[in-house]
């Protein structure tokens, strides 16, 4: 509920870009949080789904740093659900970010 809250806060009102983008950042991170609060307890599903929205969030602003971590974040999650080519693949995509 937190996160939804911050997005829809962001959603509703920065009005400089540089501020916004800032903010969009800011949830992004919190966003990856949540996935690995998820991912270390066992919901893998519910982890990724927060990691996506990081992903989009780091492309939304432009943010390579937020990016790399929703990547490398994927590739945990990947290995740790027995994908091992998703988490190569999503290990590469880090470090091309």
């Amino acid at each position: 509920a937190p996160l939804r809250t911050a997005y829809a806060l962001l959603d509703a009102g920065a009005s400089r870009r540089a501020t916004s983008d800032r903010l969009y950042t800011g949830a992004g991170e919190l966003a990856i949080s949540v996935g690995w609060l998820a991912h270390d307890s066992g919901r893998f599903d519910d982890a990724r789904s927060h990691y996506a929205e990081a992903l989009a969030t780091s492309r939304m602003t432009g943010d390579a740093g937020l990016e790399a971590h929703a990547f490398c974040n994927m590739a945990f999650l990947a290995r740790d659900a027995g994908r091992p080519r998703e988490a190569v693949r999503a290990a590469q995509a880090a470090q091309r970010a």
